[in-house]
């Protein structure tokens, strides 16, 4: 039996068609695809390993809000720095990128997010809510960089964007004196996930130690979920015209590049349904002088019709790469 990264690269290979039909099916009938019992304890070692971390950050952050009025401050911060340490412990006692040691360096990443907000909320430094994560996601990255753990890596892609959104959100005199907008706002999320997206197509063997591709399509799903509301506005609004038009063409070049370079299904559906909406905003714009009862059926058919050649076209791809 093959491990999980003999897999992934053959998964790989039939996807970008390196692998055909007939030796797909003798693969199948070799049972290369059927996991044996070592492969489901080290899976279950893993899930394990994650749900004990996440219980034991998450009971921490409980605990010290339960009891945030009868605790010093000291046995708050000495609590956080304990937990914090006796991760850190754990993570350089564990064998390297083992279940155990990402994990440990998971609950690293989580307390050291726990620890910023016990500081901020006991000093009270004055510190925005963008600034908290912003320093969080400073702090996550070495714990991200040794556990080339794909959970750590989303989740301080998750605090990145939450730093960014709330940065656009709070900065009223940034927007002022630099004529810095909405959409600029969009605009520039959008850009970050989309460096996130190409920093993890090119550099993806070192930064994860066991290639899921989960990062890229998750950093695509926030580089769709900046810009679609923009792409929406676009046809309608004049300052959202950069956004819809940066879209089309990050969209043309991402179906054209999962298609043909490295095909991606998740994000080819993605990028085709993201058009497909934003196709009907320009639609609408287009035959606004309709009646409303006509524009509803013409918006109504055009969704339906596209959605379905849509799902057809990719189920047709999907049953190509099973050969």
């Amino acid at each position: 039996m093959m491990g999980l990264r003999e897999r992934d690269q053959l998964h790989r290979w039939v996807e970008s068609g390196r692998l055909g039909a007939e030796q797909w099916q003798q693969l199948e009938r070799l049972g290369w695809h059927q996991p044996d019992s070592r492969q489901w304890r080290n899976l279950l070692d893993r899930l394990l390993a994650l749900a004990g971390v996440l219980l034991l950050a998450v009971g921490l952050i409980f605990f010290l809000a339960w009891n945030w009025d009868d605790l010093h401050r000291f046995a708050k911060l000495g609590l956080a720095v304990g937990a914090l340490t006796t991760f850190t412990a754990l993570a350089g006692y564990a064998a390297p990128y083992s279940s155990l040691q990402r994990a440990m360096l998971l609950g690293c990443a989580l307390t050291s997010g726990a620890l910023l907000a016990l500081i901020g909320q006991t000093y009270q430094t004055g510190a925005d809510i963008w600034q908290l994560f912003a320093a969080w996601a400073v702090l996550m990255l070495p714990w991200a960089l040794l556990s080339r753990s794909a959970v750590c890596w989303g989740l301080w892609l998750l605090v990145c964007n939450l730093a960014l959104l709330r940065f656009f959100i709070s900065m009223p005199m940034f927007q002022l004196f630099w004529g810095f907008g909405q959409a600029d706002g969009l605009l520039m999320l959008g850009l970050f996930n989309l460096a996130v997206l190409l920093l993890f197509e090119w550099l993806e063997p070192y930064l994860l130690c066991r290639p899921a591709r989960l990062i890229q399509r998750l950093a695509g799903l926030l580089l769709l979920a900046a810009w679609t509301p923009g792409g929406l506005l676009g046809w309608w609004e004049s300052g959202f015209a950069a956004v819809l038009l940066v879209l089309l063409v990050v969209c043309a070049v991402g179906i054209v590049g999962y298609l043909y370079l490295r095909r991606d299904l998740p994000l080819l559906a993605l990028q085709l349904f993201c058009l497909i909406i934003v196709g009907a905003s320009g639609l609408a714009r287009g035959l606004e002088a309709l009646d409303g009862f006509m524009l509803f059926n013409i918006l109504g058919g055009y969704l339906l019709l596209s959605s379905a050649l849509a799902s057809i076209w990719l189920h047709r791809l999907y049953r190509e790469g099973r050969g």
